[in-house]
């Protein structure tokens, strides 16, 4: 099930507190979630295989991402570098934006409680994450999303 799905469940499961799924800011940040990740494609598609997936799955992956983008790692020696952190910024820095935007106080979105969108976009920085510590930190380096990260972390703890 896509998340969206889930969201919308979850929403007429438990409708308080809402979790915004009509909120204009939605679209925004699904948005932005591309705008950072188009560039960075070269520097994390080929991590995931190495230091996310399970053995099961690691065909699978290659063969889908290597179909869409070629063989990743000459997709990270040929396209990779630091001049695509240069224009991924320009998405994080629209995310940090937004963020400090909200007068309610933060850390989220819409204030001090959290909506679907600041789940999509801290799923994104934890995507992040799981494949390279050193890119998550280039992207909590702003204040607003470190906050709005640390904010979600009950969201991400496992029970199973």
């Amino acid at each position: 099930m896509e998340s969206s799905a889930i969201a919308s469940a979850l929403e007429e499961a438990y409708p308080t507190p809402s979790l915004q799924l009509a909120h204009p800011i939605r679209e925004q940040v699904q948005k932005l979630v591309y705008k950072v990740l188009r560039p960075l494609v070269p520097e994390l598609l080929p991590l995931y295989p190495k230091h996310v997936l399970g053995e099961g799955s690691i065909e699978y992956w290659v063969r889908t991402r290597t179909a869409d983008f070629g063989d990743l790692d000459t997709l990270h020696r040929e396209k990779g570098g630091e001049q695509l952190w240069e224009e991924a910024k320009v998405g994080l820095d629209e995310v940090a934006a937004l963020l400090r935007q909200e007068e309610g106080g933060g850390p989220f979105f819409l204030g001090k409680k959290p909506c679907y969108a600041d789940f999509i976009w801290v799923g994104f920085v934890q995507f992040v994450r799981r494949a390279s510590e050193e890119a998550f930190e280039r992207v909590v380096v702003y204040e607003e999303i470190k906050k709005q990260y640390d904010g979600c972390q009950k969201w991400m703890e496992r029970d199973d």
